[in-house]
This record gives structure tokens, sequence and C-alpha cells, in this order.
């Protein structure tokens, strides 16, 4: 038990394995979404909702699981949570080999619910396991979690989908998610952190705090665009490549897999940059991340070249992930340490809420206009607003 807290690489890398394999999860069916509108016999706006329900469902246990781990325990939530993705990967194996969508959905709202859990305990318990003037760094690489798991499952479902057939993809990453919860609790994940002892809970005054400080909601906007943008364009930009410029799906899936890769090395910057240069302040890597992404994300609208539309959205995938890489921390610091894991989840599900919103705004847009054109126009207004929330977002320590 002792040696987890001596060892908080380990353990953030563990941590960080095991989100991978539950964020490619996630986002596998948008990487096959013409496949799955085929097998499943379904338009575009339903195809949307399968990559967006897992969103929802975050959504729906965030603050709850917030709540939850400001008393108790984070590494029993993290093994109940890989329980239950355990469960969502076997249950939307079935329900896709016999082509119930509206079984497959509900597989995939039990694979967001145990995954919102798991993000928001692995956070918790990183950001309590290393020295405070490091905790940006840490929880910033933690989160490039995410951009390598969005990464893997864009590229594995079009391969499996064209070697053994997209069900394929169920079993391999529920052997990936066991192996790595094999390693987090061999690090000693699982057991109960001696700092747990006499926490004290969040009183009911002091959650109302939370979802009233007016310094901390331009943070969870700032999340809630974000994420938007990272979805929306993980989720359709595949279609849309191979729709416009006769891309194989293997061929746009492993392009636009360069959009969240690339938060690999972003999100971890952006948590490194704010605690080595700017002495551990948030704002200016916020600023820093909007001002690139909103010009960035207008030009996409005026641009028909397949190699410059990548370059751009790489250029997108990295400063809107740039950003990412500090909110969580950004939060935290806004907030007393009693309610940190709320403040986590706060910031966590109001994100979830653009992943989950994005793809079927995007979906319902492309679907009736018949262009990705409106839904390029609707990630343009994302970004602008993300960039007006940087500037009016204070600095930790009162430094506004």
């Amino acid at each position: 038990m002792e040696e987890r807290r001596e060892s908080p690489r380990r353990l953030l890398f563990a941590a960080w394995l095991l989100a991978v394999c539950g964020s490619a999860y996630l986002i596998a069916p948008a990487g096959i979404l013409p496949v799955l509108t085929a097998e499943l016999a379904i338009g575009a706006a339903a195809a949307s909702w399968i990559v967006s329900v897992p969103y929802a469902a975050e959504a729906v246990v965030g603050l709850p699981a917030g709540r939850v781990l400001d008393r108790f325990d984070a590494g029993r939530v993290v093994t109940a949570a890989v329980l239950g993705l355990l469960v969502a990967i076997v249950w939307g194996w079935f329900a896709g080999g016999e082509g119930d969508y509206a079984s497959f959905l509900a597989s995939r709202f039990l694979g967001g619910m145990a995954f919102a859990a798991l993000w928001i305990a692995s956070i918790d318990l990183v950001g309590r396991s290393v020295d405070p003037r490091n905790e940006a760094t840490a929880l910033g690489f933690y989160t490039t979690s995410g951009p390598a798991g969005l990464a893997l499952g864009l590229a594995l479902a079009p391969i499996a989908a064209s070697g053994a057939g997209w069900l394929a993809t169920f079993p391999v990453l529920g052997c990936l998610l066991t192996l790595s919860f094999v390693a987090f609790a061999l690090v000693g994940g699982t057991a109960d952190p001696p700092s747990n002892d006499a926490r004290p809970g969040p009183t009911a005054g002091a959650l109302a705090d939370v979802l009233g400080n007016r310094r901390v909601w331009p943070v969870a906007a700032m999340a809630f665009v974000a994420y938007s943008l990272l979805l929306l364009f993980s989720g359709w930009m595949p279609s849309y490549l191979a729709a416009t410029f006769d891309l194989s799906l293997e061929e746009g899936g492993l392009l636009v897999a360069l959009v969240p890769a690339i938060g690999i090395l972003s999100r971890s910057g952006g948590g490194l940059v704010s605690d080595r240069l700017m002495e551990r302040r948030r704002r200016p890597i916020a600023r820093a991340s909007f001002l690139v992404v909103a010009p960035a994300t207008a030009a996409l609208l005026a641009v028909n070249d397949a190699t410059l539309v990548v370059v751009l959205l790489v250029l997108v995938g990295f400063f809107v992930q740039f950003g990412i890489g500090v909110f969580f921390s950004y939060a935290r610091d806004l907030v007393p340490d009693a309610v940190g894991g709320t403040t986590v989840a706060f910031v966590s599900t109001v994100g979830i809420l653009g992943s989950f919103t994005a793809p079927v705004v995007a979906g319902t847009l492309i679907e009736d206009t018949g262009a990705f054109d409106a839904a390029f126009g609707y990630a343009a207004l994302l970004a602008v607003a993300g960039l007006a929330f940087a500037w009016i977002a204070p600095e930790p320590g009162g430094a506004d």
C-alpha cells in the first residue's frame, strides 16, 4: 500500500493504460459509421447516437461519481468501473451480432457510465498521488489517455471491419482492457490510499458552492467547447474524407486518428508548460489554445484540398487539447481541497455534454442539409465561444 504512494509514476502510467482502452471502446464505432448504417439499417442521425450515447451516460453519472469520490476510495471505484466496461463490451458484441440497434445503444450507455466513473476516479487518484507542484503535469499526461484511446479506436475499428468483421473490435478491446487492469492492480491502484483514512466529505453547502462558483463556470464552458470540437471532428471526419475525397474508411480513419493522437504531445505539454514555465498559471494556456483553434476551425469552411484539411485538423487537434491538458487542474485550483473531486466531476460532466451533443448536432445538420458545411459552421461558432470564455476566465489565486 505504501509502495503505491511512493511510486506515483507507475500508478499514473497504469491508470493511463486503463483509460486508453476505455476511450478506444467509446470511439471505435466512429471509424466505421458507414458500415454500421448498413449493418443496423439506420441513417446518419441514428448512427450519431451510437457515438454520442456513452457521453450522455457520462454526463448522467459524472456529478454523483464526484460526490462519492470526495468520501470514498477511488481504487474501488475504478475496479467497479472496469467490470462495468467489460459487461458493456460483451453486451454490445452480442447485440451488434443480432443487429439489435436499441440493445446496442443500451450497452453503449452502460459503457459510458462505467467509463465516467473510471475517468473521474483515476483523475482524483492521480491528482492526490503526486506533489502539488507537479499536479498539472501529471494530470496533463493522464488526459493524453483520451486522445491515445481515440486514435486507437479510430484506427482499429476499420481494420477489424475489413478483416474479421466489425464485431471483432469488441473481444480485442475487452482483452486489452483486462490486461491493463491487471497492470493497474499490480502497482497497487486498487488498494485503499492512506490519505483517505480521515478525508472529509463535502457538505451540501459546499456542493452548492461548486455549482454556483462563477470562477469555475468559464473553465467548465471551455471544456464543453474543447470536447465538442474533438468529438465532432473525430466522429464525422472519417466519413467526410471518404465521401468528399474518395478515400477508404481505413485511410480516413488513420488520417483522422492524427487529430486525437497529437493530443498525447499537446495535453502533456500544456500541463508541463503551465507548471514549469508559467509558475502554475493556467489562463495563458487556455487563451493560447483558442487563439489558434478559432481561426483554424473557421478555415475548414473554405478549404477543399484533402491535404490542407488534414493539416488544419491536426492543428486544431493539437491546440484544442493543449488547453484540455490544464482544465482539470485549473478547476481544482479554484476551489477548496474538500470538494476537489466534485469540481473535477463538474468540469468533466460539462465537457462530456459537449462530447455528447456535438456528434448529434453534426449528424442532424448533415442529414438535414445533405452536406458537411453546416457542421463545420457549428464547429466554428463553438471555437469563437471558447475564445470568449478563455478571455473572461479567472486566474487561480485571484490574479485576474
